[in-house]
């Protein structure tokens, strides 16, 4: 275990949405607002279709702390995970950048009303 705290990992796409939906990546709740215009969720959405960099995600993994964290993410209700999970995995930069892949990549039934109530929060 000890090399998951001393080696950067570079997780697929995939892995890391399902590390969100699942719990294992939490969002503290002093993440700044959700900010991003259409335009700037398109321009990250059209650099990931050309293979372009669109920077690292920070995640402190801590066997110590527990932090308030964020019940949803954009439009997304996150599950609610046991106080006792050791390592906790928090998300410390990348909120925008995630929350619009997770809006992009993710389709459930809440996207549906969303839609259906005008809400232009899915991608």
């Amino acid at each position: 275990m000890a090399g998951l705290f001393e080696t950067p990992q570079v997780p697929r796409l995939p892995t890391l949405l399902d590390e969100v939906r699942d719990g294992g990546i939490l969002i503290p709740d002093f993440q700044r607002p959700l900010e991003w215009n259409d335009s700037q969720r398109l321009m990250l959405l059209d650099s990931v279709a050309k293979q372009m960099p669109i920077g690292a995600l920070l995640v402190w993994r801590t066997r110590t702390q527990s932090l308030r964290c964020l019940d949803s993410l954009g439009a997304f209700k996150l599950p609610k995970t046991p106080g006792a999970q050791v390592p906790r995995s928090y998300l410390l930069d990348g909120h925008q950048r995630l929350a619009t892949l997770l809006a992009a990549l993710t389709w459930t039934e809440d996207t549906l009303t969303l839609q259906q109530q005008g809400i232009r929060w899915p991608i």
